[in-house]
């Protein structure tokens, strides 16, 4: 009989290397873990903010601002102005600045104050005949009653020999 030699297989046993290695992996799951926790929770509390929010901006639609103090909002004078500034007669100031012409008066700006209802023009003219004339046409077109532009002169500079005088005109929006 011939002798057997049985080689039977070792049982595999980990090492250190191999456990500290899984410990690694561990600590680094945890961390990601740890990171997706917080990543959740900020999440969860940026929204509880936003719904605040949301809550508080429709409670202000309902009820509408609460006034805090007694001043003036910062803006509210230039909003003022901008309800004045569309309440302004413009198509009736065109219309009577563009219905009269006369030769050797050019017009060169047109400004409107809201707050006092008033426009001011000015012109540039040849000779002072011709802007008295101006003036007298833009105020010969105005009705007896209703609405109109009541003009007057505010100020005429002398023409010189090589240069054109200039005008300034205030008009009045009056409501008879």
């Amino acid at each position: 009989m011939k002798p057997i030699r049985a080689q039977f297989a070792r049982r595999w046993m980990p090492t250190r290397v191999w456990w500290f290695g899984c410990l690694i992996l561990i600590a680094i799951d945890a961390s990601f873990a740890g990171l997706a926790w917080q990543s959740l929770q900020r999440i969860k509390a940026t929204k509880r903010e936003l719904a605040a929010i949301d809550e508080r901006v429709q409670q202000a639609r309902v009820t509408g601002p609460r006034p805090t103090d007694a001043s003036p909002l910062p803006y509210d004078s230039s909003a003022r102005d901008m309800l004045a500034q569309r309440s302004v007669p413009w198509p009736a100031l065109l219309a009577t600045l563009e219905a009269v012409s006369v030769s050797g008066v050019r017009l060169t700006s047109v400004d409107y104050g809201a707050a006092e209802s008033r426009a001011r023009v000015e012109i540039t003219f040849a000779n002072h005949a011709a802007a008295l004339k101006y003036v007298q046409q833009l105020s010969a077109g105005v009705p007896e009653s209703g609405p109109a532009w009541r003009w007057r002169p505010l100020l005429f500079s002398q023409p010189r020999v090589a240069e054109k005088g200039t005008a300034t005109l205030e008009a009045a929006w009056h409501v008879r």
